[in-house]
């Protein structure tokens, strides 16, 4: 109502003697912008480290007893920056959340290396028996054939020993053959879960994969 409107009722209500009500309406409030909350955490989150953090970071992280331990590693952060201030002004200590992201991101690299240094590994014993492959007499005696083959899956079979199961699975994937294993293939009394099913699964897997490379398929 415009404010003629408003003094006209006033003076009505007055000349019959009448209370007057007044309402107040106020604007409905505007809800904020959806996902402000998330760009303000990926924003926080992408602030670059200062030189000297980073490399007392990857200092602490080294130390086997830090190892998934961000609320310490935080601290030990802490002891050092507290509240220093970068050239521009901007506090040294980073969040924790930040800490235990930066963290995540180290483990998934370090993982990422130690799979790919598996699978060169069991990559240079297959190129060592094909180089062994080539190499051969033909005429060698089946017998001794048989023996040295039997010999050289021993050999890979030792060589296999720090191989993670994904990576064997993956090498044996890459070579034709199916590296699925059904409880038939895992000795007697082997449990359904738990540390000794996952040893017996290696070993088996370990047993194939040596067995393809020294020329003997799959047992």
């Amino acid at each position: 109502p415009t404010l003629s409107s408003v003094l006209l009722q006033l003076r009505k209500n007055e000349s019959r003697n009448r209370a007057t009500k007044f309402v107040l309406r106020r604007p409905p409030p505007e809800p904020p912008n959806r996902g402000c909350a998330r760009m303000t955490q990926n924003k926080g989150n992408t602030r670059k480290w200062d030189s000297d953090v980073s490399e007392l970071f990857d200092k602490i992280i080294e130390d086997p007893a830090f190892a998934r331990r961000g609320q310490a590693v935080y601290r030990e952060l802490k002891n050092t920056y507290k509240t220093q201030l970068s050239q521009s002004g901007v506090p040294k200590m980073p969040s924790l959340k930040a800490v235990e992201a930066r963290m995540l991101l180290v483990w998934k690299k370090k993982k990422k290396a130690r799979l790919q240094e598996e699978l060169d590994k069991t990559g240079q014993l297959l190129n060592e028996d094909e180089d062994n492959g080539d190499s051969d007499d033909g005429d060698v005696n089946k017998s001794d054939e048989v023996e040295d083959c039997e010999a050289l899956k021993q050999k890979h079979y030792n060589d296999l020993s720090g191989v993670s199961v994904t990576a064997l699975r993956n090498r044996i994937r890459e070579l034709m053959q199916d590296p699925a294993v059904s409880s038939n293939d895992l000795p007697a009394g082997t449990p359904s879960s738990g540390q000794a099913r996952s040893s017996a699964v290696r070993d088996h897997l370990r047993n194939k994969l040596a067995g393809i490379l020294a020329g003997l398929g799959s047992p």
